[in-house]
């Protein structure tokens, strides 16, 4: 793919080879439901308390004062504490008492304590949104979200208008609700779904901050780009600066050159990782699982069992003991073919995610969890408990490995869907010490980004932070409450940032600074 030419600019602090950069105070590495709520926060809707009574008497006496400030201006620690829900992070917890009260016991109600306080002049944050992977609207559309539609809305916002009443959306569903529902500008949302690659993102110490204005600047007279060194946080020991590629199209170059890739740079004091966590699949790592009858997603399988020869009578065979592989076998069961399941836990195991959800609320995944306990028995499904595959054949035999022996399926195909991972190569270096264990790639159920619960900024690089699955929010409910986290750190950051400016200001102008 060719590449447009580079620049070579010279600044202060030296040469600068690459398109000119850009100051955003905030880049944000995602396109899906947390960078869609991110983005509108910090394009100054704010969630503000709007009185009605909630059922914590001692969040209650917490909230009495507030009523005049959006949650933006509180101090979510304090409002927080002593709250307890399905989040580990204590923002999201305190969001989601607000928004989906009494939630866990099965109640779908709209929220009637958050109201959205518009302040999109005075407090709106400069940022810019980029595309991760696929395009969040043109995902598989069979994922449903575990989340119920009234679980994910905005305040002043009914969900259930914009996704026909069905009570749990799929993926893609939630990304176009969320972009209709959230006011944001047609620049904005090109941003959010234009062709656009992060090819890195870079941590550089506190003198790249003081040589940054320079070099912007020696592009004001050709782009009209500047930045002043009072732009950058001064508290901050990083400045971090995102270099990519947008993919032009014939119109935007008029020559013809399809598919030409422009670089850009942009500069920032703070950068927020929403990149979500199924962007690569997680691999057996056994012998034969690059054959082309094994598969590592849905939309394969249900590509297959549309595909399937009505002669062929071989099973399903499907890895994995989470929500895709239950999925999978409602699809395939639904579809007349025979399901042998091998999963590697006791389904008993309070590791189990089935385990965790109400029976009243899921019954299609209860109804997976009771043939894995064998409490349902039903001719089309066969489950093999504490197994795991050590390889697979051409022929299609599958070979596993059980607690009494070893022992081959012979399989139609087979469906590896042992969960996933963020891709944050372009993290560089950084990549595997962002988690709570270093040296260790995020995985969010055991090694999640190592941040600060109140605000989501790593306690290691400061001005990175991150949001959704990353920090372990996995329910699509409990990312709200991190994007208030994040979106309350930077305003403050802000605002103390304009605090620090503001006696220079007025002694420069010679006039008082309102």
């Amino acid at each position: 793919m060719p590449v447009a030419n580079k620049e070579c600019v010279r600044g202060d602090g030296g040469v600068s080879c690459g398109p000119c950069p850009q100051f955003r105070h905030v880049v944000v590495v995602g396109n899906g439901p947390s960078a869609i709520t991110l983005s509108f926060m910090l394009s100054g809707h704010w969630p503000q308390y709007n009185g009605n009574p909630v059922a914590d008497p001692c969040l209650q006496l917490r909230l009495d004062d507030t009523k005049d400030f959006s949650l933006m201006e509180l101090n979510l620690e304090e409002l927080s504490e002593g709250l307890s829900g399905r989040s580990r992070n204590p923002v999201s917890v305190l969001y989601d008492a607000l928004t989906h009260p009494d939630a866990d016991l099965g109640m779908t109600n709209p929220s009637r304590h958050l109201t959205r306080e518009a302040l999109l002049s005075r407090q709106s944050v400069h940022h810019e949104p980029f595309p991760f992977g696929p395009p969040r609207t043109a995902m598989d559309g069979s994922i449903l979200t575990l989340s119920f539609g009234t679980w994910m809305e905005l305040p002043d916002s009914d969900f259930m208008t914009f996704c026909d009443g069905a009570k749990r959306p799929t993926v893609s569903t939630v990304a176009r609700i969320l972009l209709e529902a959230s006011g944001m500008t047609s620049s904005r949302r090109r941003s959010l779904s234009a062709r656009r690659e992060v090819a890195s993102v870079a941590a550089s110490p506190l003198c790249m901050a003081q040589q940054a204005p320079g070099v912007i600047n020696s592009c004001r007279r050709r782009r009209s780009v500047s930045v002043s060194a009072s732009t950058l946080d001064n508290d901050s020991p990083y400045v971090w600066e995102v270099r990519g590629y947008r993919e032009l199209d014939v119109e935007d170059d008029g020559d013809g050159d399809d598919g030409a890739r422009v670089p850009f740079t942009f500069v920032t004091p703070n950068v927020v990782l929403a990149t979500g966590t199924t962007d690569s699949k997680n691999r057996l790592n056994v012998p034969g699982e690059d054959l082309d009858f094994v598969m590592h997603s849905l939309a394969r399988v249900e590509d297959w069992l549309a595909n399937k020869r009505t002669w062929d009578d071989l099973p399903l065979v499907v890895i994995g003991a989470g929500l895709t592989a239950a999925d999978a076998i409602v699809a395939a069961m639904s579809a007349g073919v025979d399901v042998y399941h091998v999963f590697r836990r006791d389904p008993l195991d309070p590791r189990v995610i089935f385990n965790n959800l109400p029976a009243s609320l899921y019954p299609e995944y209860h109804r997976v969890h009771a043939l894995m306990t064998k409490r349902l028995v039903e001719p089309g499904y066969r489950g093999f408990s504490k197994c795991k595959v050590i390889g697979i054949r051409p022929s299609g035999h599958v070979l596993v490995e059980c607690e009494n022996g070893c022992g081959k399926i012979k399989a139609g195909a087979v469906a590896a869907l042992i969960g996933s991972k963020p891709n944050l190569e372009f993290m560089g270096r950084l990549k595997n010490n962002l988690g709570v264990v270093p040296g260790l790639a995020l995985d969010s159920k055991v090694n999640v980004f190592d941040g600060d619960p109140f605000s989501h900024e790593s306690n290691s690089f400061p001005g990175l932070y991150a949001l959704g699955p990353l920090v372990g929010d996995n329910f699509v409910r409990f990312l709200q409450g991190g994007a208030l986290a994040v979106a309350a750190a930077v305003h403050r950051k802000k605002q103390h940032q304009q605090l620090q400016q503001r006696p220079s200001s007025s002694s420069s102008s010679g006039g008082t600074t309102y």
